[in-house]
């Protein structure tokens, strides 16, 4: 029997089953795999039962998490005139920030090295300027039978100690020769030296 096509209806191309499939992370608006995610929370067995809603707010949170990382590492390696972000600029990242800090207190991050840091006890003490006056006032200071430019104390003092301390005096530094915290060094232990001698002459 011979059957018309007169009958027969022309299939329209639809759309694939592919173009309609979307991913988990996808309908989420995520880039992180929430599929991967939820994989894993199962395969963990952290709890009888796992909702769906689970994987996906944990993959936003550690998407967010490593946006954060990454946001200060790449400022940080911008500092340091590079190109390409390396552990040292995770770990800088992360270690100067406070929440973060808190968050990977636990955490070691390979070859990632050590903060710069300087005790504040072992920095340097700002000298305060010096007084305009001359050395009337450092003679009205000590007593009025003192030399002018005289060291206080050194009449008060044996021989002995006030040869060996104006001789100390005597090669003192030039700023020629030495740097300006060596010289802030010595003025700092000519005065401390000082104090001493009026300590022996007041006992």
């Amino acid at each position: 029997m011979i059957m018309s096509g007169r009958g027969k209806k022309q299939a329209v191309a639809g759309p694939s089953g592919s173009a309609l499939k979307r991913s988990k992370s996808a309908r989420a608006g995520l880039q992180f795999p929430v599929g991967r995610v939820y994989r894993l929370l199962r395969r963990g067995k952290y709890a009888d039962r796992i909702g769906s809603g689970a994987a996906i707010y944990l993959a936003a949170v550690l998407e967010y998490l490593v946006a954060e990382i990454l946001e200060l590492a790449g400022n940080a390696a911008r500092e340091n005139k590079k190109t390409r972000i390396l552990p040292r600029h995770i770990q800088l990242a992360v270690r100067n920030d406070d929440e973060l800090n808190k968050l990977l207190a636990g955490v070691t991050i390979p070859q990632g090295g050590v903060l710069p840091n300087i005790i504040a006890q072992l920095l340097p003490k700002k000298t305060l300027p010096k007084k305009t006056g001359g050395n009337v006032s450092s003679s009205q200071e000590y007593g009025g039978s003192q030399v002018s430019g005289a060291v206080p104390g050194e009449a008060m003092l044996p021989s002995r100690v006030c040869i060996s301390f104006t001789r100390r005096r005597a090669h003192a530094p030039t700023n020629k020769l030495f740097s300006p915290e060596l010289l802030a060094l010595w003025r700092r232990m000519c005065r401390l030296q000082t104090s001493m001698l009026q300590v022996i002459q007041d006992n």
